[in-house]
């Protein structure tokens, strides 16, 4: 007997007969295979491999695989019967799919890994759920933040640890220490990262959603197509487009508004792509049909496809382009170059999840995709304070949203922003001069960091980098009170660097506001999360609170940061060497900093 009839299959359906179309596909691939509608007697028979067909109980399905916590032998190899991709994201802990398309060889392929990586999974069980170190969670942290801008607050670290342990199991790993060497490989990393986030953030969606949006679109559609030369198309960018609701609802909105003989393209993308998968196929369930106008479903769905047999009309999926993007990645300006401009830039409900300093970035990077006169709409909870000079703010149809300025003037250049008092714009020589005097700070050579700071403010009267230094400088000689001033005036700015809410943050603690310290300190890590020292401050408040939790959660952030980031503000440590935090940081993070972890 080989290997494919001594491992124990069993096939799951809802009905008989679709139960026994499985068994038939896995009897062509050379597996023997029993076939059952009682997923839960499947379960208890301790299978090796499952093969479930998701159709039917896609609601009640992660609830029934999940239960990988109250078994005390190890969960089978769990495969979905579908084309769905997405399925991996809300089925539960499941392994792949099997496409009922697929050929003999791709399913013998597909079941002989599934079994041999089940065989070392069982072994690994009795340890696999209770070993959970801060060391190795805080590395797929730090590169769920890394890749893809993800911050994970410390209101959501447990959905973060559980869906980590559920794709654990799903991946039948040794352990979490190996599924962050999954996460951080090529292809199947980045396939595994996008699975995580859907799981981590809210990953609601449907057609029509924000509807004042969607009217609001059609009327600066129409005004800008007016302007356009004959067979010039509308452009439209949906970055974070996940299953493709948003950007197929665009493309109607857009045939609505200007006639359907318009030429219309959308550029839709995504970090996730199993999301891009089901995007592609343009087929969806009722739930997500449920707030589109019928008139909208009768004119552009066409029955076949998906479990609702409803299916996005070819004439609007062909005006859709789904590409794979990180809006984090260093490249997104070069893209946004590459393909741009657009006439109008969704990105819903996206830079929530983001720290602050990737969402300026981002940001900024979405305005610069605008031509003039064209349209930002963001979420209703991401609205931008200050509004950016280049934006006006639109109210209409119920919604709101951003208008890039059709007389857009070139940014003024540093000469007359001193002139105006405007708040200046430092570029990257401007920047390394700031750090090389938080590095003189940091060596206590504070004469070379008054020369630089001083020819800082000097240059520009209103430097915020260079006053913040002076702040520092002021700070560390005694002068609080002339300190928290400069820092004030600073944070007045809008356009402070992270060094200044840490510096008041600093102050605030000194004086016993632990309260307003650490929002000083939240401030700082948006602006920069990397700032270490300000998970080490944040660490050491939540311990005098008695908060043990977010206490061992900041230490574990200041622990990877201290482990791989160069930037490690020697200036802030109030006198101990790296080695001596790093140290601290380690014990206090109980086992995060174990001498395998490097």
């Amino acid at each position: 007997m080989d290997a494919s009839t001594a491992t124990q299959v069993i096939a799951v359906a809802m009905t008989g007969e679709r139960a026994g179309r499985i068994v038939e596909k896995l009897a062509a691939a050379g597996f023997e295979a029993s076939a059952t509608t009682d997923i839960g007697g499947a379960l208890g028979e301790e299978p090796t491999i499952m093969v479930v067909d998701p159709k039917g109980w896609e609601m009640t399905l992660h609830t029934v695989l999940s239960d990988y916590d109250e078994r005390a032998e190890a969960p089978p190899a769990v495969l979905l019967f579908t084309d769905d991709s997405m399925m991996l994201c809300s089925a539960g802990p499941a392994f792949d799919i099997l496409s009922p398309d697929a050929d003999g060889e791709t399913t013998r392929a597909l079941l002989d890994e599934a079994r041999v990586r089940h065989h070392v999974f069982v072994q690994n069980w009795p340890g696999l759920l209770v070993s959970k170190r801060a060391s190795d969670l805080a590395r797929i942290e730090y590169c769920l933040e890394n890749r893809t801008g993800l911050q994970i607050r410390a209101d959501r670290f447990q959905t973060f640890v559980n869906a980590v342990t559920e794709r654990v199991v799903a991946r039948l790993a040794s352990g979490i220490q190996e599924y962050g060497n999954i996460v951080k490989s090529g292809e199947d990393g980045d396939r595994e990262l996008g699975i995580l986030t859907s799981l981590i953030t809210v990953g609601e969606t449907h057609f029509w959603r924000y509807s004042g949006q969607m009217e609001a679109l059609k009327n600066i559609l129409t005004s800008i197509h007016a302007g356009k030369k004959p067979g010039e198309p509308l452009r439209i960018w949906c970055a974070g487009c996940s299953t493709g609701e948003e950007p197929y609802s665009v493309v109607m909105a857009a045939l609505e508004g200007v006639g359907e003989d318009a030429e219309i393209e959308v550029l839709a993308t995504d970090i996730n792509p199993v999301s891009l998968d089901v995007a592609k196929k343009g087929a969806y369930t009722k739930r997500s049909l449920r707030n589109l106008p019928t008139r909208l479903m009768a004119q552009w769905f066409v029955l076949g496809g998906g479990y609702s047999g409803l299916q996005v009309c070819r004439e609007v999926r062909d005006r859709v382009r789904f590409e794979l993007l990180n809006l984090c990645a260093d490249e997104l300006d070069d893209w946004v170059v590459r393909n741009g401009p657009f006439d109008a830039v969704f990105c819903r409900n996206v830079t929530i999840y983001f720290s602050h300093e990737a969402s300026v970035r981002l940001r900024r990077s979405l305005i610069d995709s605008l031509n003039p006169g064209g349209g930002l709409f963001l979420g209703s909870a991401e609205a931008m304070m200050p509004v950016p000079d280049d934006l006006e703010v639109v109210h209409e149809a119920g919604s709101f949203f951003y208008k890039k300025t059709a007389n857009t003037l070139p940014k003024k250049d540093k000469q007359q922003k001193q002139e105006t008092g405007d708040p200046v714009e430092l570029d990257t020589e401007d920047s390394s001069e700031y750090h090389l005097g938080l590095d003189a700070l940091g060596h206590d050579d504070h004469e070379t960091a008054l020369n630089i700071f001083t020819k800082m403010v000097n240059k520009y009267s209103g430097c915020p980098m260079g006053n913040t230094g002076l702040a520092i400088i002021l700070a560390n000689q005694g002068r609080e009170v002339e300190a928290r001033q400069q820092l004030t005036g600073v944070i007045e700015t809008g356009e402070e660097p992270a060094e200044a809410n840490y510096m008041l943050g600093l102050l605030d603690e000194r004086a016993g506001q632990s309260g307003s310290a650490l929002e000083h300190y939240n401030r700082a890590i948006e602006n920069n999360s990397k700032f270490f020292m300000a998970h080490f401050n944040r660490a050491w408040i939540f311990k005098k609170r008695g908060q043990s939790d977010l206490f061992k959660a900041e230490m574990r952030k200041a622990f990877v940061i201290l482990r791989s980031s160069q930037a490690r503000q020697s200036w802030a440590t109030g006198g101990f060497g790296i080695d001596a935090i790093l140290g601290m940081v380690a014990e206090a993070g109980e086992g995060c900093g174990d001498a395998d972890d490097g």
